[in-house]
């Protein structure tokens, strides 16, 4: 099979959503199909490092072919993340290619879902999200167990309590590993096994999206709860 084409996207618009974060709808020239959960690559060119390519995964829904929406947070070390959130604006041209991965969902595998997210691992889970609401899928159960340094670091705070209240399927959890006086979310700590117990349906279809350490540890907390293991997804951010 050949490799899929490089394509040349332009940039049409920039979202802030944290202060490390921010959001590019790339416009593409030809439309591509994806899946929920699959990502896409991009790169530049460096004079001191040469060419450079980093995989993300894809923000926007499916039912959007002609544009791809990139969620990036800015790593202090990372190249293509500075580069991204320093340089780039709106106008540009970023080469893409894709898309790729098997971290997928569509709605024939079914539910109940449990999507568990740490930081930028919510980007793959809200696609799922804006995807179903998109179809106007109402009888998957959806639950977001997602965990952030503090309130002004939730990426898609905003559009996540306007998806809520519109989707009947939808619960929402929040918790914050560092802001702990914030009275408006139910947790102040690291995700662990009693609060994945408490909103655990029964049988979930689990995707986990995030650090290493809290992906591991959620897994852990999954199969120690009788979650089936073929049940449970990973996609593991560095």
């Amino acid at each position: 099979m050949a490799p899929k084409p490089w394509q040349d996207a332009t940039v049409e618009r920039i979202t802030v959503e944290t202060p490390e974060t921010k959001t590019f709808r790339l416009a593409l020239p030809e439309p591509i199909d994806f899946v929920c959960g699959q990502y896409v690559n991009i790169r530049f060119e460096f004079p001191d490092k040469g060419r450079v390519q980093r995989a993300y995964s894809i923000d926007s829904s499916p039912t959007d072919r002609e544009f791809v929406d990139l969620t990036i947070r800015r790593i202090e070390d990372g190249t293509i993340s500075r580069h991204m959130c320093d340089e780039i604006e709106v106008g540009a041209t970023v080469e893409t290619r894709g898309p790729f991965g098997k971290f997928t969902w569509t709605p024939d595998d079914g539910g109940p879902l449990t999507l568990i997210g740490a930081g930028s691992g919510v980007v793959p889970l809200m696609c799922i999200i804006r995807y179903c609401n998109d179809m106007g899928i109402s009888d998957i159960p959806i639950t977001l167990l997602f965990s952030s340094k503090s309130w002004e670091y939730i990426i898609h705070r905003d559009e996540l309590t306007e998806y809520e209240s519109k989707m009947p399927n939808l619960e929402v959890i929040h918790t914050l590993t560092r802001e702990p006086d914030c009275d408006k979310v139910p947790y102040h700590r690291r995700i662990d096994q009693e609060m994945i117990a408490a909103h655990l349906p029964a049988d979930p279809l689990c995707y986990l999206c995030g650090p290493p350490q809290m992906c591991e540890g959620a897994v852990s907390d999954l199969e120690a709860l009788g979650v089936d293991p073929g049940r449970i997804f990973v996609e593991k951010y560095d």
